[in-house]
């Protein structure tokens, strides 16, 4: 197991959705990014310290949870929620043009298929969409995982 990125995010939970958004200056957005489906999970303003992990092998979404929560027992890591993603898009702006980010810490149901918010992009590119929680993921994710700072 290896991290690219390792530092620190603010996030606004105050924030609306549509201006978490908006932060990030993204090239494209998908049709099913939007706040209807995504419920404010807290209140105020929190600085965590933010990962993302990259893993030798692919692994469901419950398996790269897992691996996340497990990789340090003494100051646990929780995957990303959908607020956390946005920040890291937002402060972070070139960390999703070297790997997809997903935010396995927030699942949301569209059309009555689970799924996660994933920022990704390339070059000059940086969009959002939600990808499907079931199924594999591959090598190149970078799996976004918090803590308090």
């Amino acid at each position: 197991m290896e991290h690219q990125f390792s530092g620190r995010i603010k996030v606004d939970f105050d924030q609306s959705f549509d201006m978490m958004v908006a932060a990030g200056h993204y090239t494209w957005v998908s049709r099913d990014v939007a706040a209807e489906f995504f419920p404010r999970s807290a209140r105020g303003v929190v600085e965590c310290e933010a990962r993302l992990f990259h893993f030798q092998e692919f692994g469901s979404s419950e398996q790269v949870v897992r691996r996340i929560t497990e990789a340090d027992r003494g100051r646990p890591w929780q995957a990303g929620q959908w607020e956390h993603v946005l920040a890291i898009g937002a402060q972070h702006p070139e960390e999703q043009t070297k790997s997809p980010i997903p935010g396995l810490g927030s699942i949301v149901t569209i059309g009555g298929r689970r799924g996660v918010l994933c920022l990704y992009g390339g070059g000059t590119k940086r969009n959002i969409r939600v990808d499907p929680w079931e199924g594999e993921w591959a090598l190149s994710f970078g799996f976004l995982a918090v803590r308090p700072a």
